[in-house]
């Protein structure tokens, strides 16, 4: 196989990886994404316990170290023969057995992550088959290379930076106060991520007392049988004038029975007759359904989804990204959208650079 061939199909996946990792590591550092759409498998992966290594986030010494095999390749020949390959399959072993944790472990797949292991597995054969390849090493100079490099960790970056902000709902907007910042929270007692934001979202909200306002609305979910009962309970608690305690056992309980109910509101001190008459009775089921078609209005695409001030979240953000968000909006909100081009105009503009200097390295002999 010719030699030019196996390290221009190298470097080209080498700058794929590079551009999905810095995307990817743009969303991990920042509390709103600009390129996992919101619900999908980014979410899951990012909330796992495979998205951290010792607390640096996957994405940042993936991209490290794929710089460290981007080097490799502009090496001379002999030194590529020597360092490419071990340093190429470590990656491409790590990159298969990350798509099976997704497969059979997550069970979610977060297609840049996807890009990048499937990209690295490939790295790794082609860095085998170019040990022993004959020829030259394409036309491009390594300045060249070099450059596209830069561009690939740099403009996802700025594109990131440069994202629009989405409007606001005018099914949010009505819930606002005056001088506060309103929290927006959709969410369903029994949905694991609900109940893993919920201790971040108090903590997070602590420090700021009265400027912040918290509404909350129940979307207990189909494939949750247990999920409008405990709705049910909250909202008769709300009317009962106790649903922010209420709230803090249903999240936390393991029993969201009718009787499991009936015990959480014993606990936080609501009288027992007025509970059962509206928890027993036709009244909690119509202020849970007042809550539901609340929260329809909004249109969310997943759970939970919070609406803090102008921004939206979905998904168990920890404290210090609530935080983050809520002094942003304390500080002054949204302000003009920034201009933005469309996500898959940068990824079409990036790879369309990429296959054209791969094909110049290809095509043109070199000097």
């Amino acid at each position: 196989m010719r030699r030019a061939f196996t390290l221009v199909a190298i470097r080209t996946l080498v700058l794929l990886i590079l551009t999905a990792s810095a995307a990817l590591l743009y969303d991990y550092t920042r509390p709103l994404p600009a390129f996992c759409e919101a619900g999908a498998g980014c979410d899951a992966v990012r909330a796992s316990s495979f998205a951290y290594i010792l607390g640096i986030p996957q994405p940042a010494l993936g991209l490290l170290a794929y710089m460290v095999v981007f080097g490799i390749t502009l090496m001379g020949h002999e030194q590529r023969r020597k360092y490419l390959f071990p340093s190429a399959a470590v990656g491409g072993v790590l990159g298969v057995v990350f798509l099976l944790v997704q497969a059979f472990v997550i069970h979610r797949f977060c297609m840049l992550c996807v890009v990048v292991d499937v990209s690295a597995a490939l790295t790794a054969v082609f860095s085998w088959l170019h040990r022993n390849a004959e020829g030259h090493d394409g036309a491009v100079p390594r300045f060249g290379w070099s450059a596209f490099a830069a561009l690939a960790v740099v403009v996802p970056l700025l594109f990131g930076a440069a994202r629009p902000e989405p409007p606001v709902p005018a099914a949010v907007a009505r819930f606002w106060l005056p001088g506060k910042v309103t929290i927006v929270e959709i969410s369903d007692f029994e949905c694991p991520y609900c109940r893993r934001l919920h201790p971040f979202l108090v903590e997070a909200m602590e420090p700021y007392g009265d400027k912040v306002h918290l509404v909350r609305l129940s979307a207990p979910l189909s494939s949750h049988p247990r999920a409008k009962i405990a709705a049910k309970a909250y909202a008769c608690a709300v009317k009962l004038g106790r649903g922010d305690e209420m709230a803090h056992l249903l999240f936390a309980s393991k029993d969201l029975s009718e009787q499991g109910c009936r015990s959480a509101a014993a606990e936080v001190g609501l009288d027992a007759a007025a509970f059962d008459a509206c928890f027993g009775g036709s009244e909690g089921e119509t202020l849970m359904m007042r809550d539901v078609e609340l929260a329809k209005a909004i249109t969310f695409r997943g759970l939970p989804t919070l609406w803090i001030g102008t921004q939206t979240l979905l998904g168990a953000h920890p404290t210090a990204e609530l935080r983050e968000v809520i002094d942003q909006q304390l500080a002054g909100g949204a302000t003009t959208p920034k201009p933005s081009l469309p996500q898959s105009w940068m990824w079409a503009i990036l790879g369309a650079a990429f296959l054209t200097l791969a094909s110049i390295s290809l095509v043109r002999k070199p000097r």
